[in-house]
Order: structure tokens, then sequence, then C-alpha cells
């Protein structure tokens, strides 16, 4: 229920991250409207500044409120390698912008795989198209998340990353497993 963005990444980042969950709150009950679900730069003063933000991302359940703002945004000249991932619950669940993170999408320096989203893709630049990501491995557009108690739930069919050791072995989409709800007892 961030007021502004539930992830945000700027300024190089290179990390890693597997298991993230977001939720927003509908606006109407929590009193104020949520901004994105990601919002991911480079830099925005400069796209191509380096290091150039390129992290690598697994297994994100990502639910917002409705209404028509963008769920995940990546632009400033951002990389990224997602995978395993739910985006519902936003206008534009998946906003792809500026020329340098439109490209490294279509040249494959980026990777969104094992990707769903719950409308079409957006792209700003008209460099990486909704096409191109509905035809990238495991992808899906204008898909139905099942999810139970907000964000729990996955789906099956998703990449092993574990041939790096930061990763857990994984075979399918989202965070958090119905059979393995290592959320059980939090409050929001």
């Amino acid at each position: 229920n961030c007021s502004d963005d539930s992830f945000d990444w700027t300024e190089g980042w290179n990390g890693k991250a597997q298991f993230l969950v977001a939720y927003q709150e509908n606006a109407e009950t929590l009193g104020y409207d949520c901004d994105c679900l990601m919002e991911c730069d480079n830099n925005g003063n400069n796209f191509g500044a380096t290091p150039v933000a390129h992290p690598v991302i697994a297994n994100a359940t990502l639910v917002g409120n409705g209404g028509s703002k963008q769920g995940v945004r990546l632009r400033a000249g951002t990389q990224v390698e997602l995978y395993n991932a739910i985006i519902t619950g936003k206008g534009q669940p998946l906003t792809v912008e500026t020329v340098e993170t439109e490209n490294a999408l279509k040249d494959g320096t980026s990777k969104l795989e094992y990707v769903v989203i719950s409308d079409l893709l957006n792209s700003k630049e008209n460099i990486y198209t909704n096409d191109l990501f509905a035809a990238g491995n495991g992808n899906a557009t204008q898909h139905t998340a099942n999810l139970s108690d907000l964000y729990v739930g996955t789906e099956e069919g998703g990449k092993d990353l574990s041939t790096d050791e930061f990763f857990t072995a994984t075979n399918y989409k989202g965070a958090v497993q119905a059979d393995d709800n290592w959320t059980a007892g939090w409050t929001l």
C-alpha cells in the first residue's frame, strides 16, 4: 500500500532479488491512490550512465489497485532480467519507455521471460512491442491471475535460475505458493 512505488531502482543497481510481493489496496478503501508496482530507471539525467542498472529478479507477484496507472514501468535506460512474474491489477501492467531500455529488450540484453500480465504491454517508443513480449519464453498478455488471499498463488511454468547460487530452484510464476505460504501470519 505504498502511496508511491512499491519497488523502485535507479542509478546503476545490479542486484538480485527473488520472491517479491507487492500489493496495493483499492484507492476507495485505502483513502489514497498508489503509484507503480515497480518503477525502474537507470539514470533520469543520463539514460546511458554507467554502470547501467541491470538487476536480475525472479518470482514476483505484483498486484495493483486498479485504475489506469502503470504497474511495472521500465524506463530511463534501465536494463533488467525479470523471470517468473505475475503482474495484474493495473490498467497498464507493463510499460517500456526510452530508446535505450526498449533496444536492450529487443536485442536480448534485457530479458522478460515467464511473465504474465493482465493486459497488453505498452511501448512508448514502439521498439519493443507487445508482439515481441508475447513471443518471449512463457510470456502471456491479457492473463487472468488465479490468486487468493490478495497475492497467494503461483502458476505452472517458469525458468529455473538455480545455476546461480543466489536463486532457489523454481518451476512456477509468482512468489507465494498456496501450499507453501511463507507470508502466513503477516499483517497487512
